[in-house]
């Protein structure tokens, strides 16, 4: 066997090689400056988006939650049993207790929602924001309410004043009055009063006489009501089945149980059934037994439904794409490093500077880009024109075309690799991590003869 044998390296040519990868290292580092620079700008742009969608949502709707209606009626509370109050006189106070009066409430034995989304996009300037138009109706049925089984004597309900609630979390984005068909008889919706505030914002209809009459008494309603964002309902009926359907190609499924459903890239036809079991509160109550934050807490965490989301958010892909941008600086350093080291020239730190730099413009340009003409025409328009700067460049300062070229091809491969990531979601985490093992192996190969004391390449063994 004969090796190759080398004069060991001169002690200049040992500080040369040190230097030189501190600097390298140094870059780097300042690079980093303008790195994250680009998040804070995506960041600040993904910001005013919202606000945009947020000034939107105040016109249109926000996002919407509904229920089927609620049974509220009325009981008086005696004056022994009464809220505590305190009355001020100029000779001094008293502590007395005064009546007051308190609200059983109960949820229908079925509610079945029927309805069609049409999703409608809305510009503000550059921002795009998804919005809808929702027409359901609601059926079901009641039980004749029983507040004796709630502890409330019969002679203290105020039959009366039986209200019917529609919780509405945007009541401005209704745009026909509601219609309550109950029992045959329709009773118009008006809004909702301080003393029903346990559903948050509520329409009311105030029942008549023989309202509550029967065993079980039927109800309807149609909506049409427009949101943003998301369309969510509670399960307020001892069985809640739900049937929504839609030409929006990219639904996201919230809240539990998950629907039944069938997406198509003409839309998703959705089904649900949730029972009474699965949701934190009961199907009677008196007021005093739930406060009103424990019960809207409740209600948002046991509600489902559907959100119209974006699959290609430009900001959301632009910041995940940023947070490759130290790989792709450590990557593409290491590739004229080497070819540096396999030419005659010998390149200067500012060089390497400025091809760190077009390296950072790429991504500024994607998020400018994406803004105008969508995330994949932006991705393929900024990466080619980095990787043509970068390639010409190098051409001029490592005189040739050949290490170029190279540098070219690992970049179109890099970029490749990046957009493959950000498009497969699912996926994105598998992709990373062997597009970073492949990367790993394929520098420890190019550099498994590399003296790092002296950044000469080692002659092969031969037998």
């Amino acid at each position: 066997m004969f090796e190759s044998v080398q004069p060991p390296p001169s002690e200049p040519g040992r500080f040369r090689a040190v230097l030189k990868l501190f600097a390298l290292g140094v870059l780097v580092l300042l690079l980093l400056i303008p790195v994250s620079q680009l998040l804070g700008l995506v960041r600040e742009r993904s910001s005013r988006r919202n606000e945009v969608r947020d000034e939107l949502a105040r016109v249109w709707g926000g996002e919407q939650t509904l229920g089927a209606v609620v049974l509220a009626v009325p009981y008086s509370i005696p004056a022994g049993a009464g809220v505590v109050a305190t009355e001020t006189w100029q000779s001094g106070t008293r502590v007395v207790t005064v009546p007051s009066v308190g609200w059983t409430y109960f949820l229908p034995g079925a509610v079945d929602w029927r309805g069609d989304l049409a999703p409608e996009t809305k510009h503000r300037g550059i921002f795009e924001v998804t919005q809808y138009e929702a027409r359901l109706t609601a059926g079901g049925w009641f039980a004749r309410p029983d507040p004796t089984s709630l502890g409330v004597k019969p002679e203290q309900v105020d039959w009366s004043h039986a209200q019917v609630l529609l919780p509405v979390a945007d009541p401005r984005g209704l745009q026909e009055r509601p219609v309550l068909r109950w029992a045959g008889r329709e009773r118009p919706f008006a809004p909702g009063l301080t003393a029903l505030d346990s559903f948050g914002n509520n329409l009311q209809a105030a029942l008549g006489p023989g309202d509550l009459d029967g065993d079980r008494i039927p109800f309807s309603l149609e909506l049409v009501v427009r949101g943003s964002t998301a369309l969510h309902l509670l399960p307020l009926g001892d069985e809640t089945t739900a049937e929504l359907q839609s030409p929006w190609p990219h639904p996201s499924f919230v809240g539990a149980p998950l629907p039944h459903h069938e997406t198509k890239r003409s839309g998703f036809d959705a089904r649900w059934s949730t029972p009474y079991f699965g949701r934190g509160f009961p199907q009677r109550w008196r007021s005093d037994q739930f406060e009103a934050p424990r019960l809207s807490a409740l209600l948002g965490e046991s509600s489902f439904g559907v959100a119209l989301v974006q699959p290609a958010d430009p900001y959301q892909q632009t910041e995940r794409a940023v947070k490759y941008a130290v790989l792709f600086i450590l990557l593409t350093f290491t590739t004229v490093f080497v070819l540096e080291l396999l030419s005659p020239v010998r390149l200067h730190p500012m060089q390497y500077l400025l091809v760190g730099a077009a390296l950072c413009i790429f991504y500024l340009l994607l998020l400018a880009l994406a803004e105008h003409v969508g995330m994949g025409r932006a991705y393929t328009a900024a990466a080619a024109a980095t990787a043509g700067l970068v390639t010409l460049y190098t051409r001029a300062v490592l005189a040739g075309w050949g290490r170029a070229l190279a540098v070219g091809a690992v970049l179109a491969v890099l970029y490749g690799w990046l957009y493959t990531v950000l498009r497969a979601e699912d996926y994105a985490l598998l992709l990373g991590a062997l597009g970073l093992f492949a990367t790993l192996a394929a520098v420890m190969f190019l550099t498994r003869r590399l003296d790092w004391s002296t950044l000469r390449f080692r002659q092969p063994n031969r037998a």
